[in-house]
This record gives structure tokens, C-alpha cells and sequence, in this order.
């Protein structure tokens, strides 16, 4: 499992059948803000996550 050096949000849709998109929609980040995204696809417990990418908000 990929262990982030640090994680403020995580969304996830994990369990749930097709179609289903996280209500997840919370907290602005201020303009330059650093952010770093990292996509994983999970079945199971086997999973591939993309490399992380970062830019500014």
C-alpha cells in the first residue's frame, strides 16, 4: 500500500459499484499553494498507483 508523506484529503470510491462518485467536496486551497495527486486503481487487495505529480493551486 502507498504510505503519503502527508495526506490532507483523500477521496476514494473504494466498495462502491460503477458510477458512483465520492461526495467528497470540501476546504479551499489559497492561489500557490503546493499540491501533490496520486491516482491509484485497487481490486482487491492488488492495486497500481500512477507516480505523484505535483503543481500550484
Amino acid at each position: 500500500m502507498i504510505i503519503p508523506i502527508s495526506a490532507d484529503r483523500v477521496a476514494t470510491t473504494r466498495g462502491h459499484g460503477a458510477g458512483y462518485t465520492s461526495p467528497w467536496n470540501t476546504g479551499n486551497l489559497a492561489e500557490g499553494t503546493e499540491v501533490a495527486i496520486q491516482l491509484c486503481a485497487v481490486k482487491g487487495e492488488a492495486f497500481s498507483c500512477s507516480a505523484a505529480y505535483t503543481g500550484h493551486a
